[in-house]
């Protein structure tokens, strides 16, 4: 079950992650462990096998040398900082990637290709769904985020979503966006007059 799996994580973390801490190479699992951990907030799901303390050192460790991360995981740790209540570092984590972004009238707002996109966390289609739906619960307001689904949907007619997690990704940034616009389950009629 989830409890044991945590429990296996925080072990592993104990045995193999904390006498390393401080080396960069471990800056993508620390941001991505926050970001992790930071989606379980209620410790009946995790047990509670990551004290406060831990939480709190994994988060200050990957805000420290934030700046060294790629896109995806800047946008996982401005949502591990907006939940635990750091909304100002949050904001600043989150509009440095949204600054990169290019934006035009018919492509919409989107970000180029980085190095390396075999690697999951550069894949552009990931990455780009993920900024929305990290959007959709840091600043759901932002004038982009049309900018951004305009993107990804004409990525999609005029390419393809090339992995199942891709795709997965997409449609729950998707789902989170019409949710937020209120445009989830709403009736729509239409008149044919022949």
């Amino acid at each position: 079950n989830g409890q044991r799996a945590w429990k296996y994580l925080h072990n592993h973390y104990v045995k193999e992650i904390k006498p390393k801490l401080k080396q960069p190479h471990n800056l993508n699992t620390l941001t991505t462990l926050s970001y992790m951990l930071s989606s379980y907030r209620d410790n009946s799901w995790t047990n509670g096998v990551f004290s406060q303390a831990e939480r709190q050192q994994l988060l200050n460790l990957a805000f420290a040398r934030w700046l060294a991360l790629p896109n995806m995981l800047k946008g996982q740790l401005a949502l591990a900082l907006k939940r635990a209540g750091r909304h100002q570092e949050a904001s600043m984590v989150f509009e440095s990637v949204m600054n990169g972004a290019k934006s035009d009238a018919d492509n919409g707002v989107y970000w180029p290709q980085q190095n390396r996109s075999w690697l999951w966390y550069n894949d552009r289609i990931d990455t780009h769904a993920f900024m929305l739906r990290a959007m959709m619960e840091i600043n759901p307001q932002d004038a982009r985020r049309h900018g951004l689904v305009q993107w990804l949907m004409l990525n999609k007619k005029l390419n393809h979503w090339k992995s199942t997690r891709a795709t997965a990704e997409s449609i729950y940034a998707l789902v989170h966006y019409l949710k937020r616009e209120q445009q989830l389950g709403v009736d729509e009629r239409m008149v044919v007059n022949l």
